[in-house]
């Protein structure tokens, strides 16, 4: 699917919405074991989904921006399987699933759009995953950093300067590596010259090499 297309799509469902849900950051939309009662697509802000590991520790499983749906695993099993928490005051648009019945019944083309949609952000997850199971440390920091400049070139923003809502403690929990861990990679990637890291603010010096750091174990 092409991003205008996409975007035709997403703008679409969020017209559907019912109801407009503010959550400050550090708010939960909704807890594990929570039953899912509408589709929710992100209006603005970020969020993070967490669920426990085989270990019983927490592990956040993706960060979610503008325009992602966000409670996907829901949509199959009726219950949330994880926590969703806002990383920064953000807005989610919200269509229950009995308005949304109601207008598949009208027009059968919705349902493809959502059913279209969620394929896509399905198949995003499982490359981002597979690709970031299979790289070194630094690797992984430049798959993660190269991953979310594209999502957000996607939604319309700068693809060379970007700002980093996420903490190092969990991004190195997505990543699976030590918190140390991304500060030593942040300043191995500065020291490259592929990017530039001040505050929150991120800015890529050479995509190029960015791209050629992701090695493949």
């Amino acid at each position: 699917m092409t991003t205008t297309a996409l975007k035709k799509n997403i703008d679409f469902l969020m017209n559907l919405a019912d109801n407009t849900l503010m959550i400050k950051k550090g708010d939960y939309l909704y807890h594990r074991g929570d039953a899912s009662t509408c589709i929710m697509l992100i209006f603005s802000g970020s969020l993070k989904t967490v669920d426990l590991n085989e270990g019983g520790e927490l592990r956040i499983k993706e960060f979610l921006i503008k325009q992602d749906i966000i409670g996907l695993d829901a949509m199959m099993d009726t219950y949330h399987s994880t926590d969703a928490i806002a990383i920064e005051d953000s807005i989610v648009k919200a269509i229950s699933y009995e308005k949304f019945n109601l207008f598949t019944l009208r027009s059968p083309e919705i349902s493809e759009i959502l059913e279209t949609v969620r394929a896509q952000f399905m198949a995003r997850k499982e490359e981002s995953r597979r690709v970031l199971d299979n790289l070194r440390s630094e690797s992984k920091m430049a798959s993660f950093l190269l991953n979310l400049t594209n999502r957000m070139g996607r939604i319309g923003y700068s693809t060379e300067r970007i700002q980093i809502k996420m903490t190092h403690k969990d991004i190195a929990n997505f990543l699976g590596v030590k918190g140390e861990t991304i500060s030593r990679a942040i300043h191995s990637l500065t020291t490259k010259g592929t990017i530039i890291m001040k505050h929150k603010t991120m800015a890529i010096l050479d995509m190029q090499l960015l791209k050629d750091i992701i090695r493949p174990v």
